[in-house]
This record gives C-alpha cells, sequence and structure tokens, in this order.
C-alpha cells in the first residue's frame, strides 16, 4: 500500500476516506494541533497509535505510515517485559497443533521440547527477548556443556525459530540468532553389519521367532522401526510380492499448554512426508517370513483374525512400539553375543548391501522412502570409502602383475629395456607412474558412469 500526500484535506474527507479502511484513522483538533489516531492489535493486545501535527495532511499521512507499516508487519510492540521462556512456550504450543494436523512429524516435537526445556528455557529463558543480541546467544552455544555438534545444531535450530516467530508477534524486527558460529558438523560414520556379523545376526534371528522375524523385516527391507510397528497384514500383497509401508505405529506425547507431558497414548499415524509413503519389493526370504508369520496368526485367532491385525505385537497382543522393538534387539544381541547394531542401523545394513550389489540411488531413494536424494548419496559415498583400500590394492596387484609380466616376456624387447636398464628409485618412479595411470583412467570411467 502506497502512502500518497493529501492536500485541502478537512476533517469530513478524512472520515469519507476512512470509512471502509479496516483500521480507520480518527482526527480531532487538539488546540492549534491536529490528533490523527488510530488502534492496533498486536498479540492480542490492543495499543493505540496517534500522530500529531499543526498541518491536517501531515498528520494524517504520518498515521497512514504507521497503518501501514503495520500491515506489512514492520509494527513492534511497545510491550518490553515479554520473556524469552514464554515466547518459546507458545511456539512450542503452535508446534503441537502442526504436529496434531500432520504437518510435522511427533518425533520432531519430542526433539523440539528436549532442546527447550534441557538447555534453551534454563539458561536463556529469564532474558526479555527485547535484551537478546548476538553476543548473548554466542556465548550460550559457546559455553553450553559437551554435546556433539549435532546436537547443539538442532539446539540452535529450535531457537531460531523461536526468534523467528517473536518477529512474526512484532516483539523484535531482526533475529539476532542469525550469523552465530556453530562447531562444524563432523560427519557420522554410517552403522551397519559387517558380512560375517550380517550372516551370524541373520542365523540368529532364524533361531529366534517372532523377534527375529521382527528384525529380518527391517534387515530385508529397510523399513523403518514405527513403520514395521504400523505393518497390518493387509499392507501385505502377496500376489504382486510388494510390502505396503502406510502408517507408522507409535507411542506419542500428550502435553498441556506449559510443554508439560501429562499422558501418552498409542496410535496408528501417517507417515511423515508423502515419499515415505511406499511400496516395497518383498525378496523370497522376506516373503517367506511374513507368509508364514500370516498362516501362524490365521491358525491361532481363527475368526477372529483380520486383515487390519498388526503383523507384530507384544505379549499382551497389541502392537509393537519402537521402544518394544529397541528393548527386544538389545537382550537380542546379549544372548547370542553379537556385535551392537541399532534399530536404525538395520536399515542402514540394508541400504548398504543395496549399493553394494549395484542398486541405482533413485530407485534406492524411493524404496526407502527418503525426501531428500542427498540422504540417499551418503551410502555411494559410504560405500565408495569401503572399498577405496581394497581398490587400490587391487590397482597395485595389477601393476605388479603387469610388471612381472613385462620383465618375463622376452617378445616385448622395448618395454623389457625400459624396465631392465634402470633400478632402485628409477624403476619406483616408472611403477608409481604407471599406478597413477591406471588410477586416472579408472576415476574417468567412474565419472563417466
Amino acid at each position: 500500500m502506497s502512502i500518497k500526500k493529501f492536500t485541502d484535506l478537512n476533517i469530513e474527507k478524512i472520515k469519507i476516506l476512512e470509512e471502509n479502511e479496516e483500521i480507520p484513522i480518527r482526527i480531532r483538533k487538539k488546540g492549534k494541533y491536529f490528533e490523527a489516531r488510530l488502534t492496533i492489535n498486536i498479540n492480542g493486545i490492543s495499543e493505540r497509535k496517534s500522530c500529531s501535527s499543526t498541518l491536517l495532511d501531515k498528520a494524517y499521512n504520518n498515521a497512514r505510515k504507521v497503518r501501514n507499516d503495520y500491515e506489512n508487519g514492520i509494527t513492534i510492540t511497545k510491550n518490553n517485559s515479554i520473556l524469552l521462556e514464554e515466547i518459546a512456550i507458545q511456539w512450542f504450543n503452535k508446534r503441537i497443533e502442526e504436529a496434531n494436523s500432520g504437518k510435522i512429524s511427533k518425533k520432531t516435537l519430542v526433539g523440539y521440547r528436549y532442546s527447550i526445556k534441557k538447555y534453551i528455557i534454563p539458561k536463556l529463558g529469564n532474558i526479555r527477548v527485547k535484551k537478546l543480541n548476538s553476543n548473548t546467544l554466542q556465548d550460550f552455544i559457546d559455553n553450553i556443556e559437551k554435546l556433539a555438534p549435532k546436537t547443539i545444531h538442532e539446539i540452535y535450530l529450535a531457537l531460531k525459530l523461536i526468534l523467528d516467530y517473536a518477529i512474526n508477534l512484532r516483539i523484535v524486527a531482526t533475529n539476532v540468532a542469525i550469523g552465530i558460529k556453530l562447531p562444524e558438523l563432523v560427519k557420522a560414520d554410517i552403522e551397519f553389519l559387517q558380512h560375517n556379523d550380517y550372516i551370524k545376526f541373520e542365523s540368529s534371528c532364524l533361531k529366534k521367532g517372532e523377534i527375529g522375524e521382527s528384525l529380518l523385516t527391517i534387515l530385508y527391507s529397510g523399513i523403518r522401526a514405527e513403520e514395521l510397528c504400523g505393518l497390518r497384514y493387509c499392507d501385505l500383497d502377496f500376489k504382486n510380492n510388494i510390502l505396503k509401508v502406510r502408517h507408522a505405529f507409535q507411542e506419542n506425547n500428550i502435553y498441556n499448554d506449559k510443554m508439560e507431558i501429562i499422558g501418552k497414548v498409542r496410535e496408528l499415524t501417517s507417515l511423515k512426508t508423502k515419499t515415505s509413503v511406499r511400496d516395497i519389493p518383498m525378496t523370497e526370504k522376506l516373503k517367506e517370513i511374513l507368509s508364514n508369520k500370516r498362516d501362524r496368526d490365521i491358525k491361532k485367532y481363527k475368526k477372529n483374525f483380520s486383515e487390519d491385525m498388526h503383523v507384530f505385537r507384544n505379549k499382551q497382543d497389541e502392537p509393537l512400539i519402537t521402544n518394544n522393538l529397541r528393548l527386544r534387539l538389545g537382550r537380542f544381541i546379549q544372548q547370542f553375543n553379537l556385535n551392537h547394531i541399532t534399530l536404525h542401523g538395520l536399515r542402514h545394513t540394508f541400504a548398504t548391501y543395496c549399493v553394494e550389489a549395484g542398486m541405482k540411488p533413485e530407485v534406492l531413494k524411493v524404496i526407502l522412502g527418503h525426501t531428500n536424494y542427498q540422504t540417499t548419496l551418503k551410502f555411494y559415498v559410504h560405500n565408495t570409502e569401503l572399498n577405496k583400500s581394497k581398490s587400490i590394492n587391487l590397482v597395485e596387484n595389477y601393476i605388479q602383475d603387469i610388471t612381472n609380466t613385462m620383465i618375463n616376456n622376452n617378445q616385448n624387447n622395448n618395454m623389457n629395456n625400459d624396465i631392465l636398464q634402470v633400478s632402485g628409485e628409477e624403476f619406483e618412479k616408472i611403477v608409481q607412474k604407471r599406478v597413477n595411470d591406471v588410477l586416472a583412467d579408472m576415476l574417468k570411467q567412474s565419472i563417466q558412469k
């Protein structure tokens, strides 16, 4: 809305101009001054703004600028007493609404609450939002207890989003969290089962009945733990060998308006992203496991069997939750004396061997339900790192074979003379050059693929 300058105004004409405005400006004469007044609402609180001048058009235009700033989100409240804790709780309550409507994951909500309750409120909660500055926040980040860089980044993200919300509420005009220096993220190693561990883990699962079947389902499909808990028999298409991922089953917190947990609820929920809804082809091994599981349940429940029944359940015949699975996995590892692995590590194991088997990244992305292509590509980088030493050793052996062949092959006189007439350091340079040439050629071919 542009601001025009009016001349030859009178109070009656301004009334006509303002009669259809949502925030009308009222004019009154006070002695030799004209006062233009309007009332705006900030955070549910009405605030009166007034502009005075000996010139009517100047008072009116100044008031119109105030209204324009308000409509464009520039006006800042006069309330200086709002604490960061108050805004943090308000912001979190808005996230609860988003989680309940499916806009964000309830698991994300747990992470936000942890950052706010454990770190942000204890250190910064009693500071007035308008008094916060970049130095205060930098000290907060620098002096936070020793945490993984990833955790510090998560705390910072929650803090930044809270201050963005304060801007939307017109408490502050800028976000002082922008530009804060954070610790460098350390590239985490991908957790997965090495070949020998894989074989031992798989054979142990086959001895453990339903517990083993649930773990093998993750290992053979890459399904997330909460998705496994939400898996029902109606999601299994044995005719077309398809496992349909449609829901998650989770235990979620119930919060009051003070961010306190007042209860828990177990519920079948929609998946966190559109790409999480997917069809995973079943291998013959996985099909056999799930088909046998279904046959046993049909026999066990008889007329009470339903296709809506959850595939994996606890001793109380209720659907499993992730915590159940996590406890089962821990006891299972201890019982069979296996190397440590997490539920997500089983998913990583599936992805790692898909890459090793030659699966294209665009296919793996769909199977894993990734939204971000870069998340999938990390498994390909991981596979490259694993095979670097092996590849270098293969090249070294290859070069050695060529060298031995050239030395022993009298038919290639020119090449023999090049090699046989040198020794020591010069010979090593020739071999190294050939190694470099082969490596360069391999790299070129890899890029072309």
